[in-house]
């Protein structure tokens, strides 16, 4: 038997988010992508949300073959929402690895 260790996960690299538009107290509307973490039982992925009032939100959960999601992500009640985007690697042998966080989006 082989044992699994966590630095046998990589994590999506390329991690991007854009800015498709904007509800003026709603929500803002992203397309995250990433290029594919190489690592062997990949079965997904998960897109995080940043806000700048310090809240982290689960806003998609991706297939292994996807390497792009279009979401939303709720606005603060007030005034603008910067948000960056991480995207984690989900395994079939439970280890995951999350990427870098994406530019900042202000909507």
């Amino acid at each position: 038997m082989t044992a699994v260790s966590p630095g046998t996960v990589e994590p999506p690299t390329n991690v991007a988010a854009v800015l498709g538009s904007c509800s003026n107290a709603r929500w803002m509307s992203v397309t995250v992508s990433w290029t594919a973490s190489p690592s062997r039982g990949v079965s997904g992925y998960l897109i995080v949300a940043f806000r700048n009032d310090g809240s982290v939100l689960l806003v998609a959960q991706a297939a292994a073959t996807d390497t792009s999601v279009n979401t939303t992500v709720d606005k603060l009640a007030s005034g603008s929402t910067t948000v960056t985007f991480t995207v984690t690697t989900q395994t079939t042998y439970g280890w995951t690895a999350e990427s870098v966080r994406t530019g900042s989006l202000t909507c």
